[in-house]
This record gives C-alpha cells, sequence and structure tokens, in this order.
C-alpha cells in the first residue's frame, strides 16, 4: 500500500464521518461491503492503547488501519477477501 493510498483512505473516512460528504453510489457500497468482510475477518485485530481507552483496529497481515484502509480506491485486501475499486470482488 503506498503514502497515496493511506492518504486517500483517510482522506475519505474524515469528509464522511466528520463533513457529511458522501462517497459515489458505487464507492459507498464498496466501502460498506469491506466494512462488513473486515469486520467478520479473523486478521482484524485490537489493541488498546496505555494513553487512552479508546480501542485501535488493523489488519494483521498488512498491518493497515481499520476503517482508514476500506476507504482507498487502490487498496487491496492481502488475503484476496477484495480488490481495489472499481474491480471485481472476491467476497
Amino acid at each position: 500500500m503506498s503514502i497515496k493510498d493511506i492518504g486517500d483512505g483517510w482522506l475519505n473516512f474524515l469528509m464522511t464521518k466528520f463533513f457529511n460528504k458522501d462517497l459515489p453510489i458505487e464507492r459507498k457500497r464498496a466501502v460498506e461491503e469491506r466494512f462488513n468482510i473486515c469486520i467478520d475477518c479473523d486478521n482484524l485485530k485490537m489493541f488498546k492503547t496505555k494513553y487512552s481507552s479508546a480501542k485501535l483496529r488493523f489488519c494483521g497481515v498488512c498491518k493497515c488501519s481499520f476503517p482508514g484502509m476500506i476507504f482507498s480506491k487502490g487498496k487491496k485486501c492481502p488475503v484476496g477477501k477484495w480488490g481495489p475499486m472499481n474491480s471485481e470482488y472476491k467476497s
């Protein structure tokens, strides 16, 4: 995953969550599908920092942070459960 993919993912996440920006419908569906796949995946890990009660999630395989990774157009699942947006998904 490139720096561009990381920036794209987090920018889109922040724009939808904090600035009420809507994603195009196809992208929104892809994000929802990715979310549902990741949330049930055994590779999604969670940890708590000693400085906060917040629980942070990340992929145990590629180490990308969740949910930022599901908002990136170019990101693909490291175990092949979903691909880059605008490509066919392996659900």
